[in-house]
């Protein structure tokens, strides 16, 4: 670490010299003490503020985006729940289809299994059958994790 002499402004290596250690001037032989304090103080001040400064800021960003991604997840889980309706629905239309009329819309998901696999993909969503007969149907999906959200599906 290079100092300047405040008697001459000669350029001085003061790496070598510990702090509180008497050192003066090779040139003119003034006194280094007070310069070789000071620098050495500064020096050791900034990378300490360095280390305080990234926490604060790796904290400041885990504030705001750990909250939004758990919203994203909790929409991710809605629409789970909403997708599994809709294809309830078609796979309630295709039953009605195949009865040519002559039979009640289905309560009952295993009915629905039948024209659609994928409604028993996420075993977290939830049916709820309602009223079910010749004159339409209705249903509520749920997600376990879609906090309380429920989609009401009726023809």
């Amino acid at each position: 670490m290079l100092i300047e002499c405040p008697h001459c402004n000669e350029k001085i290596d003061v790496s070598e010299i510990a702090p509180g250690e008497h050192a003066v001037c090779p040139k003119c032989g003034g006194e280094l003490d007070k310069q070789i304090n000071s620098s050495i103080g500064q020096q050791t001040s900034k990378p300490i503020s360095s280390w305080i400064l990234i926490p604060g800021i790796i904290i400041f960003f885990a504030l705001i985006t750990i909250p939004y991604l758990l919203y994203l997840r909790s929409q991710a889980y809605k629409q789970c729940a909403k997708s599994a309706g809709r294809k309830a629905k078609l796979a309630e239309e295709r039953w009605w289809n195949d009865s040519d009329g002559y039979s009640d819309y289905s309560n009952q998901l295993s009915d629905l299994l039948s024209f659609d696999k994928s409604l028993t993909d996420d075993p977290e969503v939830t049916f709820v059958f309602g009223d079910c007969d010749t004159s339409g149907y209705t249903y509520t999906t749920e997600h376990v994790r879609g906090h309380g959200t429920t989609f009401l599906f009726t023809d």
